[in-house]
């Protein structure tokens, strides 16, 4: 139950209301999440990423942001491209390795593994700490743990991905 409603919590149009909605989950169904990052409003650089950009440590990137499209971002299959080309998977999560949510054997979801948990971006909204079964239910049920990587090599792989991505289309 606590997933479907973090689903529905999570679509709710105004961000503020989003951290009250949460906050207010806890009396119907406990959790342990928390608020890493605020996405506000009036500043583009804390809400307009998407979960992927932030697993990856994309966002600081001039490169990256002059290849996004919107066509070419970070998404599912860019993730997937770095599954197939570069990261290793592991049997346990250590401290900054990326986790990756699947559902129907499509990415749907990212985040680092920070002392024992999860930090991701939901949506356009704001960054959470919470454990791994704490997402919304769209976010699928199988997941995956892999080993991190320098920012640097997932921006090359995101602008060669963006590149190719560019030629095919």
């Amino acid at each position: 139950m606590l997933r479907r409603r973090l689903d529905e919590v999570t679509r709710a149009p105004d961000d503020a209301e989003q951290i009250r909605l949460v906050a207010t989950l806890a009396g119907e169904h406990p959790h342990s999440i928390q608020l890493s990052a605020e996405a506000v409003l009036a500043d583009r650089k804390t809400w307009a990423f998407n979960c992927h950009t932030y697993t990856f440590g994309l966002r600081g990137s001039e490169e990256v942001l002059r290849l996004v499209t919107r066509t070419i971002f970070p998404n599912g299959a860019y993730v997937t491209s770095l599954i197939d080309g570069m990261l290793t998977e592991t049997e346990d999560a250590e401290e900054g390795d990326f986790v990756v949510y699947f559902q129907d054997a499509s990415v749907t979801h990212s985040g680092l593994w920070s002392h024992g948990r999860l930090r991701s971006k939901w949506g356009t909204g704001h960054v959470w700490e919470h454990a791994l079964h704490e997402v919304p239910l769209r976010y699928g049920d199988e997941v995956r743990f892999f080993g991190a990587q320098p920012a640097e090599r997932c921006i090359a792989a995101f602008v060669a991905f963006a590149r190719a991505a560019g030629r095919s289309g």
